[in-house]
C-alpha cells in the first residue's frame, strides 16, 4: 500500500511549464479577475489578448483593442516629464527592439473619451517559440495615477517646507545682525546729531557731521528692511481701508516710477478693511512699484488693483500652511521683462538681485515677504520672460470699522525735572542716552543690567517717574525688570527700547496692548518727545 495519490493530468501545458487545469476557460477567468491590465501583441504589434482591466484603465472597449495594430491614433502616450512619447519608446516597441524584458516604465496615457490622463506602470515581456522566434509581446500595467498625485503633492509640500525653513534661517540671521547693528547705529547717529548741534554754522566739521548722519540713516533703512524680512520690525497695526492708503500714496508712486511709465489704479468696490500698520502697506507699495519700474527700463504700464477674494485651503511655495478665508488682495502688475522660474525661486531672499553691482540692495522683495508674513498674509508671483509680472499680496479681511489716524507726538522743549531710571547693557548707547536726558534737565539713574536697576530702585528714596529700559539684556529682560520694580513702585511707567523685540514685548513684532516702545536707532528729538509724552 502506498500514500502516493495519483495526480490529475493537465489538460493544457505551456512551453514554459505553466499548466492550466480545466482548459482555456480557467485562463480567461484568471485574466478577467486580475487587477493589472494585460495586453498581448503579436510580432506585428496586433493585439491578440486584452483583459477587462486593461480596457478600464485605458478607457477603451474590447472592440477598440482586439485586432488593433499598435500604435493606434486613438492612443497618446506621454513621458514622465509630460512630453509626448515618440513611437519608438512605446512599451511594445521597446520589447520588439530589444528582444528583452523591462520593468517599471512609467507612462502617461491621455484618454480621449474621458478627457483626462492616467499614469500606468508597465512591465514588458517577450515570448519566444522553440526556434527562438518572437511570437508575442506581453505588456502588463497597473494604474498609479492616485499614487503619482499624492507624490506630487508631497513634493510640493516638501518644497514649501524647504523654502520656509531656508527663509526662517535667513530671517533669524538677518534679525540678529540688525539687532546688534542698530545698537551701533544708535551711538553713531546720536553723537553725529549732537556734533551737528554744537558746531557753529559755517564750521567745516558741520558738513562732516551731516554726511555721517546721511550715511547712518541709509544704514538704518537697510537694517529696517532686514527686520521687516525677519518679522521683527516693531509695528502698531490698526484697522485701515487699503483703498484710502493707496490713494494717498498715488502721487508719491507716480513720482517714484517716472513719467515714462503709466500708472493706473483700479480700486475694488466695497473693499473690506484690513488690520495692518499703514506704514507697512506703504512699504509694500513702494517696493513693488520699484520692482515694476526696474523691469520696464524703456517705459510701460503699471497697474495697481484691489479686490475682495476668498481663498480655500490654497498652498503657495512661499508658505508652509494652507490658507483659507476672506482676504483683500493687492495686485501690482507690469508689462516689463518678466522672470523665469529659476529666478522666481529666489526673489524673496535678502540680497538676491538680478541688477548689476551698486544698482540695488536686493532687500525690496525680501521686505515685502516679511511684512506679508508678519500680517498673516500670503504673496504670490506670476511671471514669464517677455510677458511681464504680477505680484498679488493677500491680507486677511476684518469686519471692524477703521481706526482714526494716530497723530505724531512732538517735543515741546524746555527744561525737565523728573527722575528716570535708565537701563541699557550697551555702554555707548547708555552713555549717549544719559547725556541727552541729563542735558535736558532730567535726573538719570543708570544701570547696565536688571540686577543693578533693582538695587538702584531699592536704594533710591525719591520718586522715579519713568523706567527707560532695553528689552534684551543679560539676566532680567526689560519686561521682567519692570514687573519686579512695580511691586514697590506700582505707578511706574516703562518705555522699552530695542533694535528688535525678541517677542518679550511683542509677538512677531506686533506690540502687546499698552506697551510703550522706542525702536533703535532713534533720533535725539524722537527720544525726548517719547519720554516727555509719557511723563505728561
Amino acid at each position: 500500500m502506498t500514500d502516493k495519490q495519483p495526480s490529475a493530468a493537465p489538460s493544457e501545458a505551456s512551453a514554459g511549464g505553466v499548466y492550466v487545469l480545466g482548459g482555456i476557460e480557467d485562463l480567461e477567468r484568471v485574466l478577467n479577475h486580475l487587477d493589472s491590465g494585460v495586453v498581448a501583441h503579436a510580432a506585428d504589434t496586433t493585439i491578440r489578448v486584452c483583459n477587462p482591466r486593461a480596457c478600464s484603465i485605458l478607457g477603451l472597449t474590447l472592440d477598440q483593442m482586439i485586432g488593433v495594430t499598435a500604435p493606434d491614433p486613438k492612443w497618446m502616450f506621454v513621458r514622465e516629464d509630460g512630453s509626448v512619447m515618440p513611437l519608438e519608446e512605446y512599451p511594445v516597441s521597446v520589447v520588439l527592439r530589444t528582444q528583452a524584458r523591462f520593468e517599471n516604465l512609467l507612462v502617461g496615457v491621455d484618454r480621449p473619451v474621458q478627457d483626462d490622463r492616467v499614469w500606468v506602470q508597465c512591465n514588458g515581456y517577450p515570448v519566444f517559440d522553440d526556434a527562438d522566434q518572437l511570437q508575442l509581446v506581453i505588456i502588463t500595467f497597473i494604474d498609479v495615477t492616485e499614487q503619482r498625485r499624492m507624490e506630487e503633492e508631497r513634493e510640493v509640500l516638501e518644497a514649501q517646507l524647504r523654502q520656509t525653513t531656508k527663509m526662517e534661517a535667513i530671517g533669524r540671521l538677518a534679525g540678529g545682525v540688525a539687532h546688534d547693528f542698530n545698537n551701533i547705529l544708535t551711538g553713531i547717529l546720536g553723537y553725529a546729531e549732537m556734533l551737528d548741534r554744537v558746531l557753529p554754522e559755517g564750521h567745516e566739521g558741520k558738513g562732516y557731521a551731516s554726511e555721517i548722519l546721511s550715511g547712518g540713516e541709509r544704514a538704518a533703512d537697510l537694517t529696517g528692511q532686514l527686520l521687516a524680512f525677519a518679522r521683527k520690525q516693531v509695528i502698531e497695526p490698526r484697522v485701515i481701508q487699503p483703498n484710502d492708503v493707496i490713494a494717498r500714496s498715488e502721487n508719491m508712486l507716480r513720482h517714484l516710477i517716472g513719467e515714462d511709465i503709466d500708472l493706473d489704479f483700479a480700486p475694488g468696490e466695497s473693499l473690506s478693511n484690513v488690520r495692518a500698520d499703514p506704514s507697512q502697506l506703504d512699504q509694500v507699495l513702494v517696493n513693488l512699484a520699484v520692482n515694476a519700474r526696474d523691469a520696464m527700463p524703456k517705459g510701460g504700464r503699471m497697474l495697481v488693483e484691489t479686490a475682495n477674494v476668498i481663498l480655500d485651503d490654497e498652498h503657495h511655495l512661499m508658505d508652509d500652511r494652507p490658507v483659507s478665508g476672506e482676504f483683500v488682495v493687492l495686485a501690482v502688475s507690469d508689462d516689463g521683462e518678466g522672470m523665469d522660474a529659476k529666478t522666481q525661486e529666489h526673489i524673496f531672499e535678502p540680497f538676491f538681485s538680478t541688477k548689476g553691482p551698486g544698482q540695488g540692495t536686493g532687500l525690496g522683495l525680501a521686505t515685502v515677504y516679511g511684512i506679508v508674513r508678519q500680517n498673516d498674509g500670503v504673496i504670490t508671483v506670476y511671471s514669464e520672460p517677455g510677458h511681464g509680472t504680477t505680484f498679488k499680496v493677500y491680507f486677511p479681511a476684518v469686519r471692524e470699522e477703521r481706526d482714526e489716524p494716530v497723530r505724531e507726538a512732538s517735543f515741546p522743549g524746555g527744561p525737565a525735572s523728573e527722575t528716570i531710571l535708565l537701563v541699557e547693557d550697551d555702554e555707548h548707547v547708555r552713555e549717549l542716552t544719559r547725556k541727552v536726558l541729563a542735558d535736558q534737565g532730567y535726573t538719570v539713574l543708570e544701570a547696565a543690567n536688571g540686577d543693578e536697576a533693582l538695587l538702584l530702585s531699592r536704594r533710591f528714596s525719591g520718586e522715579i517717574h519713568l523706567i527707560l529700559s532695553d528689552v534684551v539684556m543679560p539676566g532680567l529682560n526689560g519686561r521682567e525688570l519692570h514687573e519686579r520694580i512695580k511691586v514697590t513702585r506700582p505707578q511706574l511707567t516703562a518705555l522699552f527700547m530695542s533694535g528688535y523685540t525678541e517677542n518679550v514685548v511683542a509677538h512677531h513684532g506686533v506690540l502687546d496692548e499698552g506697551t510703550n516702545f522706542l525702536s533703535k536707532p532713534f533720533t535725539l528729538d524722537g527720544l525726548l518727545a517719547r519720554v516727555r509724552g509719557l511723563l505728561d
